[in-house]
C-alpha cells in the first residue's frame, strides 16, 4: 500500500508533537493528549551513548497517547475511549503529519479523513492495471522489457533464462544493456529474486555488478 498523504496536513519538522496537535496516523485523525519521555531499552541506551548529552534527550524514545477524532474505531488497538498508546523508539526521527489549525478534510461518503481507504484503493487498482498493460506491451518478442523499444541487431541485449515472472506464460524478458534501461533491469531482478527463491542472479552489464544481488552471466543475444 502506498504512503498515506492526508489532505490538509503538513509534514512536521523532526521532533515530538505537542499536546493538542491534531495528527494524521493510520488512516485516522487524532488529538495528542499526552507526550512523555520513555525509558530507553538497553540497546537504545547504548546507541544514545554515542550522542552528546544535549542531543540524547532530543533523540530519546517517547510515549504518547492519541485520541481518535475522525476515522474507524479499532477495538484491538484502542481502548473504549478510542485512545491509542504509542511508543516512538530512540533515533526514529519520526515526522508526524499535523493538520493545519486542526481542520480535517473528510470523505463525504464515509466521513473518514480524506483521502479515505476506498479512494486510495481505487487509485492503486487503476495504477496496477496501467502498469500491467505497459508490461504486456513491452513483453512482446523483440522488445526491451525496460523501455519498450525494439532491440535492433546492432544493440547489445540480454535475455533472462526463464519465463517472465511478472507475466506467467509470456516469453523470457529481454533488456537493452544501455544505461538508460538500467532501472528497469534492476527492478525486474529484485522481483525475480522474490518470485523465485534461491534463483541465480543475472549479470546484466558486462563487467559491472550490483552488490549482493548479481552473479553469473546468463544467455546473451
Amino acid at each position: 500500500m502506498r504512503e498515506w498523504n492526508p489532505a490538509g496536513t503538513v509534514r512536521q519538522s523532526i521532533g515530538r508533537p505537542d499536546v493538542g496537535d491534531m495528527v494524521a496516523y493510520d488512516r485516522g485523525a487524532y488529538i495528542v493528549s499526552h507526550v512523555a519521555d520513555a525509558e530507553p531499552s538497553e540497546d537504545e541506551a547504548k546507541r544514545l551513548a554515542h550522542y552528546r548529552l544535549g542531543t540524547q534527550a532530543q533523540n530519546g524514545p517517547y510515549s504518547m497517547t492519541i485520541d481518535l477524532v475522525h476515522g474507524q474505531h479499532d477495538p484491538q488497538r484502542m481502548n473504549e475511549f478510542k485512545q491509542r498508546a504509542l511508543r516512538v523508539p530512540a533515533l526514529a526521527h519520526y515526522r508526524w503529519r499535523v493538520y493545519l489549525e486542526g481542520r480535517v478534510p473528510l470523505c463525504s461518503c464515509c466521513g473518514h479523513p480524506w483521502p479515505c481507504l476506498m479512494t486510495d484503493a481505487a487509485a492503486i487498482s487503476k495504477e496496477a492495471a496501467e502498469l500491467m498493460e505497459r508490461r504486456m506491451v513491452r513483453a512482446q518478442p523483440g522488445c526491451c522489457y525496460s523501455c519498450g523499444e525494439v532491440i535492433t541487431q546492432r544493440q547489445e541485449s540480454i535475455r533472462y533464462p526463464e519465463g517472465n515472472v511478472d507475466l506467467p506464460g509470456y516469453p523470457a524478458p529481454r533488456f537493452h544493456t544501455r544505461n538508460s534501461c538500467w532501472d528497469g533491469r534492476y527492478s525486474y531482478e529484485k522481483r525475480r529474486a522474490k518470485a523465485i527463491p534461491d534463483v541465480a542472479p543475472v549479470l546484466v552489464i558486462p563487467g559491472q555488478t550490483l552488490p549482493g544481488v548479481w552473479g553469473p552471466d546468463c544467455e546473451s543475444s
